[in-house]
């Protein structure tokens, strides 16, 4: 084009690559996959989905960044997806099953540093792609299909939001991401999930105005609130 051989340059267009939606695990579904889970599969979605850890965090994870009396984990630079290094404190279930896992190794003498140790060769953690056959086992007997490693990082991060004691900041360091990220990517919440929003706004004496605009009923927005309250 610069020489004068070509009028333009072909413009390439780069189809946009639509994300699947990551799925917000209910209870019910949670309670059918932990029911047939177990052994290292049992632990690895522990971890996924009670501290919201990353594939990859869980598979290289070394006993050295492990603290079983200090109820936490660090997870170094090199470690995480974003290079940002973060600690998490332990879910007691899993810090039971760490125990346990580590009781049997030592039993077992088998010489590895990682958590989940390759099956071939200790010395390395296991693959990121591990636990397929058994993780396809599960949802088999689990009776359930188009649920991924992540959807269970997603739940944790749902959860997460619905707290209110906790902040963004909190959270952020935490999972690892961005409160943004996190609302766009995780967090849909359902109707029920907002429920009593409807009613925020709320201006003295509107309720007596509004409650003489429904014709023949007197209802106001305060009948309203309390048949809400009483449901629940």
């Amino acid at each position: 084009k610069r020489e004068g051989y070509i009028r333009h340059l072909p413009e390439l267009e780069i189809p946009h690559v639509v994300r699947r939606k990551r799925r917000i695990l209910k209870p019910h579904e949670i309670t059918a996959i932990f029911s047939n889970a177990s052994g290292s599969l049992l632990l690895f979605l522990s971890m996924a989905l009670f501290m919201g850890m990353r594939r990859s965090e869980i598979m290289k994870l070394d006993w050295s960044r492990v603290s079983l009396d200090g109820l936490f984990l660090q997870l170094m630079e090199v470690d995480t997806k974003t290079g940002e290094p973060r600690n998490i404190t332990l879910n007691p279930f899993v810090h039971q099953l760490l125990l346990l896992r580590k009781k049997e190794q030592f039993d077992t003498k088998l010489k590895t540093r990682f958590v989940f140790p390759n099956a071939r060769d200790p010395k390395r953690h296991g693959s990121l792609s591990g636990l397929k056959t058994a993780w396809a086992t599960c949802l088999t007997k689990a009776k359930m299909s188009d649920v991924q490693w992540h959807d269970l990082r997603a739940t944790a991060e749902y959860y997460a939001h619905k707290r209110t004691d906790f902040t963004d900041t909190q959270r952020e360091k935490f999972f690892g991401s961005s409160t943004d990220v996190q609302r766009k990517i995780y967090v849909s919440f359902e109707a029920e999930d907002v429920r009593g929003l409807e009613q925020v706004v709320d201006v003295p004496g509107l309720n007596r105005i509004l409650g003489s605009k429904i014709e023949g009923s007197g209802k106001t927005r305060d009948e309203d609130k309390k048949k809400i309250e009483a449901a629940r």
